[in-house]
């Protein structure tokens, strides 16, 4: 006995018996009507061809996508790379795994549209727009009018390199505007003769107490003087202090609230000088920072060291802190506004 297999789209067999036993039943396809024949010739079929052949370039394209061994391997080579790359950095494992997985999505997205595979150069350029997008620079404008005197206070723990910043801060804008430094960071030892130096290498002015003295009240000092300055500018030094000495922080405040005092006459930035060394280790001190003070920016320093401040990256997804200059050496001259295009190729040099 002989079984057909009937294919779903013909019609069901005739249901009228064969005249013998040996002849076979045969079935005839509808015949489409003059209307129909009439509408069918109306498609454009150049259109329709086109639309065929596209889709199957999508079904090719997919099918490659998931069986062809040479291509996974490459992919995977290629983010396995990377992600080394920037653990390396001090990126850290949890924020590596977010940016690459944010790339992957892109990346299957665009090359979904495109129904071919992307290339490493162009995969590296779609992950630096990204990167672009997570850091957040800033720009100092000093445009004030008269009645608003800016005032700069550079906070940080010890040895982030927050006098040597001041300084060079100082050398930046002094000759358009008159400087006085404040030397509020009465604990740390020899920290007012350091200051006292640059500030007589600056020929600026400088409002200092003895070691040991209230850093509130020569900040309070420090505004008065400069507010009786045509054109003056402020810059105050804090003693370097842990994150985590609630004390310390609370003298901090403070100040802040000594500053407050002076209402709309002042116009107060608070900048964080970050040591990019430290790595991860940055994240909980300007987050700690961060909740207790507002930090309107940062600054990075020693990023002419093999450090390259990946971790700046992991900070930029967790806190919207602009950066506004970094630096690079001792000299005075060696401060400069910060660059984000530069500081994310300098991160994929070695790839």
């Amino acid at each position: 006995m002989i079984f057909f297999k009937k294919h779903k789209r013909l019609p069901p067999p005739s249901k009228t018996p064969a005249t013998s036993k040996h002849e076979v039943t045969t079935t005839t396809p509808p015949i489409s009507s003059k209307e129909d024949n009439v509408l069918a010739s109306k498609q454009p079929v150049t259109t329709a061809k086109q639309d065929h052949r596209l889709q199957f370039k999508k079904f090719a394209f997919k099918w490659k996508r998931k069986f062809s061994t040479k291509a996974s391997y490459e992919q995977a080579n290629f983010y396995d790379n990377l992600e080394e790359l920037l653990i390396e950095a001090d990126v850290g494992g949890k924020e590596t795994l977010k940016l690459i997985e944010r790339l992957r999505t892109v990346v299957t997205a665009t090359e979904r549209d495109r129904n071919e595979f992307l290339s490493e150069t162009e995969k590296i350029a779609l992950f630096k727009t990204l990167l672009s997008e997570c850091v957040k620079t800033g720009q100092l404008k000093l445009a004030f009018h008269e009645a608003r005197t800016p005032v700069i206070v550079l906070l940080g723990v010890n040895g982030a390199g927050k006098t040597t910043t001041l300084a060079k801060l100082a050398a930046l804008f002094k000759d358009d505007y008159k400087i006085v430094i404040g030397a509020c960071d009465t604990f740390r030892a020899a920290a007012i003769e350091q200051l006292t130096h640059w500030a007589d290498l600056l020929g600026v002015s400088i409002v200092k107490k003895n070691e040991g003295a209230d850093s509130a009240a020569v900040a309070y000092d420090t505004i008065e003087s400069t507010l009786a300055q045509k054109k003056g500018f402020a810059f105050i030094d804090t003693a370097g202090r842990l994150h985590n000495k609630e004390t310390l922080m609370n003298e901090l405040q403070k100040l802040f609230r000594v500053l407050a005092k002076f209402g709309d006459r002042v116009s107060v930035l608070k900048l964080l000088v970050v040591d990019v060394t430290l790595g991860q280790n940055v994240l909980a001190q300007i987050s700690t920072f961060h909740e207790k003070i507002h930090i309107d920016g940062m600054i990075l320093t020693k990023l002419d060291t093999q450090a390259r401040g990946g971790s700046i990256l992991a900070l930029s997804q967790a806190l919207a802190i602009p950066i506004y200059y970094y630096t690079f050496g001792e000299d005075l001259t060696a401060l400069e506004p910060f660059d984000k295009a530069s500081y994310i190729d300098a991160l994929f040099s070695d790839l």
